[in-house]
C-alpha cells in the first residue's frame, strides 16, 4: 500500500489525539498493524521531516501491537534512527525500541543485538566530549535501558565474551558519571592513600594499556584531564556526601511512562545532578544484568570495576560508588552487582597470591590477591563507618557481599598481610546489632569468612579465643532462635581448631542444655558435640588436660542419656574417635567409659514408636561397631575375641534384616570386619576355636550369602563376598555341594559383569576368588588335591563321568581358574591384538577402554581395567601349586609370540596408569615364571 508523508501524519495526529483525550473516539481507517506498516515506511522515508518523524514514532508508541511479525518490522525501521542527526528523533526511537525489545522474542533479540550495540556506541559517543545537557542525558538514560532490556531477553548461551565486552565499552563511561561531582580544588589538597579519588570525566577505561583493549575504536574519544582540573575527594567530604541522600532524589526514579514525551528540558537548577545519577544508576542495571547472566566473562575485566592494587586507589571503581555516591539506590545496586560479580567465583579466586614481584611484568594470581587485599580492606572500613552503618539497607547489602566473598575466596596464598582479623572483628560487633536481621546476616558473613580461613588451614590468622567467646554468648542468651543457632554453627566451625581451655563455657552452656531430657536439640548444636572429638593441629599442639580430659567424658556419659536420635547417632561415632578413645585409654579404670557396652545399649532392638529414628541410631551403631572392632582399644580389651562372637555378632545379624537400606548396609560391612578378624586368611586362624558349632557357622553363612545375592546394593554385595570367601574355606563350615557352586557362580559372574559392576565389587570377587582357591585346596581329605583334579580332567578327557568323590570341588578350581585367566590376561592379549592389527602407533591407551577384536569370532566387549587384572593375577597365584593341565593353560592364554610384545606394551603406559601397569608387569612376570619352572619340573 502507498500513502503520502502528509497522511501518515494524519493518521498519527488521530492517533496521538486519541491517545491524550479518550473521551474522542476517532473511527481509525486502518487496523493497528496496518499502521504500523504505514509508519514504519514514513520514519524510513528520505525526504521525511524531523517534526513528522517524531510525531509518527510517538504514534508509533501508541498503536502498539505485540504480533511477532511487527517487531521484526518495526527493528528493522527504528534500529538505524539511534544514528540520527536529530537529538529528539533518537530520543523517541530509544523510548519506542525500550518496548520492542521487551515484548520482542529472544531469537529476534540475539540476532539484533550486535547491530544494535553499534548503533547505540554511534549515538552516545560524541557526549563523552562536552557535559551533557537535560535532554542529551534523557538519551543517555534510555540507551541504556534499551540496552538492559535487550540483554534481559538474551539466553546465556547467546552472551558471548565479545558481546560484554561491546556492552561494557558502552556503559564504562557512565557508570561512574557525576559531573557534579568535582570536589575541593587546588594543588595542595591530597587525599589519603585509601580514599578513592573522584574524577567526573574520569572512567576505568582511561589507562593507556586498557583503554584500546576496552573501547576499540572509541578509546580516541576519552576525555583529557588537564592539572589544573584535578580535583581531589577529602576524607570528610567523603563521608560527609553519604548524608546528602534527600527527599528530592526520589523524583530521578520516575520510569520512562512516567514522563512527558515532549519532555526537553528540565526547569529545576537541580535537574543535571539528578539525571546524572539516573544515569549512573541505568549503567548499574547494565552491568548487574551482565554479572547475573555470565558473571565469568567479567572476570577479565575486574581491574577496570575493582581496585587491583594499592598505588591506584583513586580510580573510580563499584567499591568507590558505595563509599561516596550520594544516592543511596546506587550504592545499594552497586554492592548488589558486586555480589553477582563474585558468586560462583571460588575456582577463579583460587590462584590468587600476595606474592610480592619487581618484574614488570604482574601475573594474574598477583592481581587477583592485589584485588581481594583491597576488597577486604575496603569492606573493613565501610562497615565501620557510621554513615554505612546508619542505613540498615546498605549494611545488609554489604554483610551479603561479604558471605559471597568468604564463600569465593581462598586465603590459603595470601599470607602476607591478616585479611581477615580487622573483617572478624568488625562482624562480631555487628553480631549483636539490636536489628535481628543485620545481626543474622553479620553472622553469616562471620561463618563464611572463618569457614574459608580455617579451610587454608591458618587458624593463627584468625583469634579463635575471641570468636569462641563471641559465639559463646550468642548461643547461651540470644533470644532469637536463629541467632542461637548460628552461634552453635560458628562454635562448630572452630572447635577442632581451638583448644579445649577456650571451649570451656561452651561446654558448660551444652552440658547444661543436654541434661535436660525434654531439650530439643538443634543440627548445630549436635554438629558442636560431634566436633569436640576431631584431631586437630590444636589438639596436637596444645592437649587438653586431665580435668578436662574428664570434662569431655562426662560430657558423652550425659549425651549418651538423652533422647535425641540425633544426638545418639552422633554420640555412636564420637565414641569411636580417635580422641576420644584415647581419653578413655588415658583415663582409670574407675572413670572409663566400655565402649563396646555403651554401642550396644545404644542399639534398639526393640521396636520404637518412630521406626525412622531407629533406623538413624541403627545404622550408626553398626558403622561403629564396624569401626571399633578394628582398633587397638578392642584389641587390648581382655577376651575381645568372645564378646565379638557372643555379644556384638547376634546385634549386626539382627540388623543386617532390616529393610532401610542404610542399616543393612552398614551392618553388613561390620559382619564383614567381624568375619575378617574372627577368621583371618593366615596359619594362625580362629576357625579352630572350639566354641564355634555348625549350627552357628551355617548361620553365618546364610547371612553372607544373603548379602552376595543383594544385586540392588553393590556395597552390601561386596561386604558378602568379603564375609563368604572367609567363612566358606573354614572346615567346620556345612556347606553343601549346591551351595559351594552357586557361591562360585555367583563370584564368576560378578567378576565377567563389565558393564553392570563397578570396579570396586569386582575387585572384590577377585579377591574373594583367591581365597576360595585357597579353600578348595585345603578342605578336609584333600591333601592331595592336584593329584586328584589331574585325575579328574583326565577321566573327563576320556569321556569317564563317573568319579572321584570330591571331584565337583575339582571342576569348581577350574571354573576359577578360567574366569580369573579370561578376565586377568587374555583381556590385555585382546587389546594388544587389536593394537597390532589396525596398526596403530606405540602409544599405548592408559585409561579403562571399552575394546573388542574384529576377528572372526568376536570376542565380547572387554572392559581394560589394570586393577582388577592385578588381583586376578595375585589370585592365581595363590592356585599354586598348579597340575600340569593348568600351567598348560596358563600358557595357552599369555605365552608365545605375543609374551614379548605383552610385556612391553605395559612397560611403556604412560600417564596416571603406570604404576598400575608396572605391578601388573612384575606379578605377572612372577606368575609365568613360577608356571615356567612347575612346567619343567614335570618335564623331569
Amino acid at each position: 500500500m502507498t500513502i503520502k508523508l502528509e497522511d501518515a501524519a494524519v493518521l498519527a495526529s488521530a492517533v496521538l489525539a486519541q491517545r491524550h483525550d479518550p473521551a474522542q473516539v476517532h473511527a481509525l481507517p486502518l487496523p493497528p498493524i496496518e499502521l504500523i506498516t504505514i509508519f514504519c515506511d514514513a520514519i524510513q522515508a528520505n525526504n521525511v521531516t524531523t517534526e513528522t518523524r517524531v510525531l509518527v514514532l510517538k504514534a508509533l508508541r501508541s498503536s502498539w501491537s505485540s504480533e511477532a511479525k511487527i517487531h521484526s518490522r518495526l527493528l528493522l525501521a527504528t534500529v538505524p534512527l539511534l544514528a540520527d542527526t536529530s537529538l529528539v528523533v533518537r530520543t523517541q526511537a530509544s523510548s519506542l525500541l525500550i518496548h520492542v525489545m521487551s515484548t520482542a522474542s529472544a531469537q529476534l533479540v540475539t540476532d539484533r543485538l550486535d547491530t544494535l550495540a553499534s548503533s547505540i556506541t554511534k549515538s552516545l559517543s560524541s557526549f563523552r566530549l562536552v557535559p551533557p545537557t537535560s535532554p542529551v542525558l534523557r538519551l543517555v538514560s534510555l540507551s541504556l535501558r534499551l540496552l538492559n532490556a535487550a540483554l534481559l531477553k538474551l539466553p546465556s548461551s547467546a552472551l558471548t565474551a565479545p558481546r560484554v565486552d561491546s556492552v561494557l565499552s558502552i556503559i564504562a563511561h557512565w557508570i561512574y558519571f557525576d559531573p557534579s561531582n568535582s570536589g575541593p580544588s587546588g594543588s595542595s589538597v591530597t587525599a589519603p592513600p585509601d580514599r578513592l579519588i573522584l574524577h567526573p570525566n574520569m572512567s576505568p577505561f582511561s589507562s593507556s594499556t586498557t583503554t584500546s583493549n576496552a573501547l576499540g575504536a572509541m578509546a580516541s574519544f576519552l576525555p583529557t584531564r588537564s592539572p589544573s582540573s584535578k580535583r581531589t575527594l577529602s576524607r570528610s567530604s567523603s563521608q560527609s556526601s553519604l548524608n546528602n541522600v534527600i527527599s528530592t532524589y526520589a523524583g530521578i526514579y520516575k520510569s520512562d511512562s512516567e514522563t512527558d514525551d515532549d519532555q526537553s528540558s528540565v526547569s529545576s537548577e537541580h535537574a543535571p545532578r539528578l539525571t546524572s545519577a539516573q544515569i549512573r544508576l541505568d549503567a548499574l542495571a547494565v552491568l548487574k544484568t551482565l554479572a547475573s547472566v555470565q558473571s565469568k566473562f567479567l572476570y577479565p575485566r575486574w581491574n577496570l570495576l575493582l581496585c587491583d592494587s594499592a598505588y591506584v586507589r583513586s580510580k573510580p571503581t563499584l567499591l568507590g560508588l558505595i563509599e561516596s555516591d550520594r544516592s543511596v539506590i546506587i550504592k545499594l545496586r552497586a554492592a548488589r552487582t558486586l555480589e553477582l560479580m563474585f558468586k560462583d567465583s571460588k575456582t577463579f579466586l583460587a590462584i590468587a597470591e600476595d606474592r610480592p614481584t619487581k618484574a614488570s611484568f604482574t601475573s594474574l594470581s598477583s592481581k587477583l590477591g592485589a584485588v581481594l587485599t583491597e576488597l577486604h580492606l575496603k569492606l573493613t572500613s565501610l562497615l565501620s563507618a557510621p554513615t554505612i552503618t546508619s542505613n540498615n539497607h546498605l549494611l545488609l547489602a554489604l554483610l551479603a557481599l561479604v558471605e559471597t566473598v568468604g564463600n569465593n575466596a581462598s586465603y590459603a596464598r595470601l599470607r602476607q598481610k591478616p585479611l581477615t582479623r580487622g573483617l572478624v572483628k568488625v562482624l562480631l560487633q555487628l553480631a549483636t546489632h539490636q536489628d535481628i536481621s543485620i545481626a543474622l546476616a553479620a553472622l553469616s558473613g562471620l561463618i563464611a569468612v572463618t569457614r574459608s580461613e580455617l579451610l587454608s588451614y591458618d587458624p593463627d590468622a584468625l583469634d579463635l579465643a575471641s570468636i569462641a567467646r563471641q559465639a559463646t554468648i550468642l548461643a547461651h542468651q540470644s533470644s532469637g532462635v536463629m541467632t542461637t543457632t548460628s552461634g552453635w554453627e560458628l562454635l562448630s566451625i572452630i572447635t577442632p581448631y581451638t583448644p579445649v581451655s577456650d571451649l570451656i563455657p561452651a561446654l558448660a552452656v551444652f552440658h547444661a542444655i543436654v541434661s535436660k531430657s525434654d531439650t530439643t536439640l538443634a543440627s548445630e548444636q549436635i554438629l558442636f558435640f560431634s566436633t569436640l572429638f576431631k584431631t586437630s593441629t590444636s589438639f596436637m599442639s596444645s592437649p587438653p588436660s586431665d580435668s578436662e580430659r574428664q570434662r569431655l567424658v562426662n560430657l558423652v556419659r550425659v549425651a549418651l542419656r538423652h533422647p535425641s536420635p540425633g544426638l545418639k547417632a552422633a554420640t555412636a561415632q564420637v565414641l569411636v574417635s580417635e580422641r576420644f578413645l584415647d581419653f578413655v585409654t588415658s583415663l582409670s579404670l574407675t572413670s572409663a567409659i566400655d565402649v563396646v557396652k555403651e554401642l550396644l545399649d545404644l542399639t534398639p532392638l526393640t521396636l520404637t514408636e518412630n521406626a525412622e529414628e531407629q533406623d538413624i541410631v541403627a545404622a550408626a551403631v553398626c558403622r561403629s561397631l564396624g569401626q571399633v572392632i578394628k582398633s587397638d582399644y578392642f584389641n587390648a580389651l581382655p577376651r575381645s575375641t568372645f564378646r565379638l562372637k557372643c555379644d556384638i555378632l547376634p546385634v549386626l545379624m539382627l540388623c543386617s534384616i532390616s529393610s532401610f537400606e542404610c542399616v543393612a548396609s552398614m551392618a553388613s560391612w561390620a559382619f564383614a570386619n567381624s568375619i575378617d578378624v574372627l577368621f583371618p586368611m593366615s596359619p594362625t586362624s580362629a576357625s579352630g576355636d572350639p566354641g564355634w558349632n555348625h549350627g552357628e557357622m551355617e548361620a553365618m553363612l546364610n547371612i553372607a550369602h544373603g548379602f552376595l545375592k543383594t544385586e540392588a546394593s553393590e556395597p552390601i554385595q561386596t561386604n558378602g563376598i568379603r564375609s563368604i570367601c572367609l567363612l566358606l574355606p573354614n572346615q567346620i563350615s556345612s556347606s553343601t555341594r549346591s551351595f559351594e557352586e552357586d557361591v562360585t557362580h555367583a563370584l564368576v559372574a560378578i567378576l565377567k559383569d563389565q558393564e553392570g559392576k563397578g570396579v570396586k565389587v569386582r575387585w572384590n570377587a577377585a579377591t574373594g576368588l583367591g581365597n576360595w582357591l585357597v579353600g578348595l585346596k585345603d578342605r578336609k581329605g584333600l591333601s592331595n588335591f592336584g593329584s586328584v583334579c589331574a585325575e579328574v580332567r583326565a577321566k573327563n578327557d576320556a569321556g569317564d563321568k563317573g568319579g572321584v568323590g570330591e571331584g565337583w570341588r575339582c571342576a569348581l578350581r577350574s571354573t576359577i581358574l578360567d574366569a580369573l585367566i579370561q578376565v586377568g590376561i587374555e583381556s590385555l592379549v585382546i587389546h594388544l591384538q587389536q593394537q597390532q592389527r589396525v596398526d596403530e602407533p606405540s602409544h599405548p591407551q592408559v585409561d579403562p577402554v571399552v575394546i573388542s577384536a574384529s576377528a572372526s569370532p568376536a570376542p565380547p566387549p572387554i572392559k581394560l581395567n589394570y586393577k582388577i587384572s592385578i588381583q586376578c593375577v595375585r589370585a592365581l597365584q595363590q592356585a599354586a601349586p598348579m597340575t600340569p593341565l593348568e600351567v598348560e593353560g596358563l600358557h595357552r592364554a599369555s605365552i608365545g609370540t605375543l609374551a614379548t610384545d605383552l610385556f612391553s606394551f605395559l612397560d611403556q603406559v604412560k600417564g596416571k596408569e603406570r604404576s598400575h601397569a608396572q605391578v601388573l608387569s612384575h606379578e605377572l612376570r612372577a606368575l609365568l615364571w613360577e608356571a615356567g619352572e612347575r612346567q619343567n619340573t614335570f618335564q623331569h
